[in-house]
């Protein structure tokens, strides 16, 4: 069931600028969420996410948009952003593109996005946050309310390939390779939430 009113459908409400990485901002905004009974009986929490990259830099910054979801940290409460995390999982994907195959003169504009100063792109992406999970995995996250913080790995693509392409494409600006996080985001989760029955963790 897609949650019509959740809080999830949030802005970040945590009042703390985005946070930047050396010139660039990630902002999610949720678009959609939706609770879900995984196979071990479990029930998890599919969200739906823009995300909105801006180049705070004074230079052009080459985006790659196949970025992909590293990992999440969830904290609860706004004090616990540096030190107490309340759960952090990482999230393991094999790479998504052959970056050899790349045509090394410039960045194919199907797959990246030349960010000038202040400009912005955006892109959709799905996390699943298990909410009651196995005991052994963490505990129920159930009837709370939590920051969400998002990681994204902006080259799911051989680093050595990568780290090429920078240099060769310097004059069109900096390639964007090293993770970053993104703003947080105030969530709530249900106490008795309804669970639909999804499709596998594959979005």
């Amino acid at each position: 069931m897609v949650l019509s009113i959740l809080l999830l459908m949030a802005m970040s409400q945590s009042g703390a600028a985005p946070v930047a990485v050396a010139g660039l901002t990630v902002e999610p905004v949720i678009s959609g969420a939706t609770y879900c009974q995984v196979t071990d009986g479990h029930v998890a929490l599919r969200l739906r996410f823009i995300l909105h990259y801006q180049n705070t830099s004074e230079s052009n910054i080459v985006l790659p948009m196949f970025s992909v979801p590293s990992g999440y940290d969830l904290f609860k409460d706004k004090s616990a952003f540096e030190d107490q995390k309340e759960q952090s999982l990482p999230i393991h994907r094999d790479d998504v593109l052959d970056a050899a195959k790349l045509d090394p003169s410039k960045p194919d504009p199907k797959l990246f996005r030349i960010l000038r100063p202040g400009e912005t792109a955006s892109a959709y992406e799905v996390l699943w946050i298990p909410v009651e999970p196995p005991k052994e995995v963490g505990s129920s996250l159930l009837g709370k309310d939590h920051y969400l913080r998002v990681r994204m790995n902006p080259w799911p693509a051989e680093r050595t390939v990568g780290e090429k392409l920078r240099e060769l494409w310097q004059p069109y600006g900096l390639l964007w390779l090293n993770e970053v996080q993104s703003q947080p985001l105030k969530l709530h989760v249900e106490h008795r939430p309804r669970a639909d029955s999804c499709r596998p963790y594959v979005d």
